[in-house]
């Protein structure tokens, strides 16, 4: 026998081997379920063998334990047929009825088709079980992606953060190599000065009382405070260690605090250069001259303008009317008797601090008595200066009473340093409004921008030339017509507030019955409104509903009944 013959034997075993173990199994469930027991292959086996088989000649068997069964007659058709012969016994047959031959092809075609119903489950598995693990890797491949990504992008943060931090020691290493000494020009009198004695903080100074010397003017004052005239009235009054001067009686920010040394007060460069008339500061290019010219008529008159929108006796109503001295008294729904002194102070005129963008105030001015306020928007802490926040628990108390129990107190006093970061901040936003904007609005600037530089402005300098970011000048004078610049804001008194009932702070707020009370009873608890809507062009400020200043209850009285902003009412003081 081939190796061929022998492996196609070895295969029939096996299938027959396997065939018989599966009928096995099928007719052991049918013992189980109690079936009659159908064979149909030994059925078809046994008829096929008798069918196929010559007659021969039977011998007896012995009886089975079963009742025999008579055999059937068998044709006598020769002479030893007509002998008698045993009767062909039969080997017991298995329970169960015959099949025929119909049922156990049926039976054959259920098995096929269990066959083939298992090999199509059996391939759905298989293929469930591939569309899983290619789901997987594509996770992992959309994972390590991401990683991959990822990374990259702290690379370039990294990169951007290495660069930043080499570009500050390259700053560093420029500012350790400015020469040692520095040639000093007054006039035509020239003197080499320690650089570190002029350069000081990142600012230039320069010899305030040698200025004066050379331009005539007269100069008094001690350690703590220098003064300096010149004819006919002009004064310019510097306190030692501030960082603003009081010229002609307005509070000018010299952008770096005055020291002195040997007896002479050092003023910043920027503050002789831009604000004394007849004196100009300049620095060479290569930083080793600093020049002061002195003309022949020396003053301390603004060189720009005159402060911003200042409003002169001229321009307040005619028919100022002031009211008694006495302040008047209101009736309240509450008794308000223990917060009387606060609201009508003893000192009336310590409460008008004026701080605007021509009277700044430096970063080192903070109120003395500043006081948690009561009524705040959950979760925040803010201060006020004490009698202005007492006063406004008793307006709470009343305003409550009249049911706007839902306004509460959303910014208090803000100091020079969070001023600045607010006002970096609107800056920073406007300059580059349509990274966040442009999808939603379609604009490249933002409304404010429109308002505050004009809408032909606009289109010739940036739209026209396919610029999409505003110059820092440009942008600062965008933020200034809505929020103040640093050391120009009111909430830095300590005396005033925003307070409102909506979710954040707008002028929606003019619409809310709220607002309305705030109109009509503000002024008997000491408080006004601080930017009305018809002073803008005065206060330089937007108009703001929810912005409320504590003057006291005389003051607030005197400019409710005269339509005076706060600008307009220290104007008018200061000229009596």
């Amino acid at each position: 026998m081939t190796g061929k013959d022998r492996m196609v034997a070895d295969l029939k075993a096996q299938h027959e081997a396997n065939r018989r173990e599966y009928e096995d199994k099928q007719r052991k469930a049918r013992i189980d379920a109690k079936e009659p027991i159908v064979d149909p292959a030994l059925f078809t086996h046994l008829e096929n063998n008798r069918r196929a088989a010559p007659p021969q000649q039977q011998q007896p068997q012995p009886q089975a334990p079963s009742v025999p069964r008579k055999a059937p007659a068998a044709p006598r058709t020769a002479p030893q047929a007509q002998s008698a012969r045993p009767a062909h016994k039969k080997a017991p047959r298995r329970e169960g009825a015959p099949i025929s031959p119909e049922a156990a092809r049926a039976a054959a075609a259920r098995r096929a088709a269990e066959e083939e119903r298992r090999k199509r489950e059996k391939a759905e598995k298989e293929k469930k079980k591939e569309e899983k693990k290619k789901s997987v890797l594509a996770i992992r491949h959309a994972v390590m992606g991401y990683f991959g990504i990822s990374i990259c992008i702290l690379l370039i943060i990294c990169g951007i953060a290495a660069s930043i931090f080499l570009l500050g020691l390259t700053s560093h290493d420029e500012a350790e190599t400015l020469p040692d000494k520095l040639i000093y020009y007054a006039g035509k009198d020239k003197t080499s000065l320690p650089y570190s004695s002029v350069y000081i903080g990142g600012k230039y100074f320069v010899n305030m009382t040698d200025i004066a010397a050379r331009a005539g003017l007269t100069m008094s004052g001690d350690s703590e405070s220098m003064v300096f005239s010149a004819p006919p009235n002009e004064k310019a009054i510097f306190t030692v260690g501030a960082g603003h001067a009081l010229v002609n009686g307005v509070s000018v920010n010299m952008g770096a605090p005055c020291f002195l040394r040997d007896g002479s007060l050092w003023v910043s460069a920027d503050f002789a250069d831009r604000y004394i008339s007849g004196v100009s500061v300049t620095l060479s290019d290569d930083k080793t001259t600093l020049t002061v010219e002195i003309g022949e008529a020396c003053s301390f008159l603004l060189k720009n303008e005159a402060p911003l929108d200042t409003p002169t006796v001229d321009d307040l109503p005619p028919s100022v009317v002031i009211l008694p001295s006495d302040t008047p008294r209101y009736e309240f729904t509450n008794d308000l008797s223990s917060y009387y002194k606060y609201m009508d102070p003893a000192d009336r005129d310590a409460f008008l601090l004026l701080i605007n963008p021509s009277r700044p105030f430096d970063a080192t001015y903070e109120p003395p008595d500043l006081t948690s306020v009561l009524n705040v928007k959950k979760g925040k802490n803010y201060t006020m200066s004490l009698y202005a926040e007492k006063a406004l628990e008793a307006l709470f108390v009343e305003m409550y009473a009249a049911g706007y129990t839902d306004v509460v107190v959303t910014m208090a006093y803000r100091s020079y340093e969070a001023q600045e970061k607010q006002f970096n901040t609107y800056v920073y936003n406007e300059r580059y409004y349509y990274r966040t904007n442009f999808e939603a609005t379609g604009k490249w600037f933002s409304d404010a921008a429109y308002k505050a530089l004009g809408e032909s402005y606009i289109k010739e300098k940036y739209i026209s030339k396919g610029k999409t970011t505003l110059t820092k000048e440009d942008a600062e004078r965008v933020v200034r017509s809505y929020s103040a610049a640093p050391g120009t804001g009111d909430h830095q008194t300590g005396f005033s507030c925003d307070m409102h009932n909506l979710s954040s702070t707008s002028v929606k707020f003019e619409k809310e019955e709220a607002y309305a009370w705030l109109l009509e009873n503000a002024h008997k608890f000491g408080f006004i409104q601080r930017y009305p809507k018809d002073k803008e062009k005065i206060t330089g400020m937007s108009f703001e509903p929810y912005h409320w200043r504590f003057v006291g209850q005389y003051h607030a009285a005197v400019m409710r009944e005269n339509g005076l902003c706060l600008e307009e009412y220290v104007a008018l003081l200061e000229k009596e």
